[in-house]
């Protein structure tokens, strides 16, 4: 009788340490904030053909002491393409954001489209949003 005591009070120990290692696998790691820079958050691509690609490049510059890491960018349409490198940007040094935008024939006038650039700096979101007006 004592034996068995022991022993469930044994595997009831080991059950917990697994559990206690499990949570702390499924908590999230707590990374350091880093601090993006760059020239504009808004800019003007100016006149851009219907039904034409257009490409330009967006820079941002890593000015803080901890590496920005960038998790994701989202678009607000399929109009929009990013791509950009998923190795952190040490302190000093910049990454390029290739951004390509496809206008629709079926529209005309100014417009505005944007990406979102999911990052480890203080509110985790950066909107970028680019304006341009879209000539027959």
């Amino acid at each position: 009788m004592i034996k068995l005591k022991i022993l469930k009070k044994s595997s009831l120990i080991i059950c917990l340490a697994i559990i206690a290692l499990r949570c702390n696998e499924n908590k999230k790691i707590e990374r350091k904030v880093a601090i993006l820079q760059t020239e504009d958050l808004v800019f003007n691509v100016g006149h851009i053909l219907k039904d034409s690609t257009y490409k330009f490049n967006f820079y941002v510059k890593s000015v803080g002491d901890n590496p920005l890491i960038v998790d994701s960018v989202s678009k607000n349409c399929e109009c929009t393409n990013v791509k950009f490198s998923h190795k952190p940007i040490n302190k000093g040094d910049s990454a390029k954001f290739e951004v390509t935008f496809k206008a629709n024939k079926s529209d005309s006038g100014k417009f505005t489209s944007s990406f979102v650039i999911k990052a480890n700096v203080k509110n985790y979101f950066v909107p970028v949003y680019f304006t341009g007006t879209l000539i027959d």
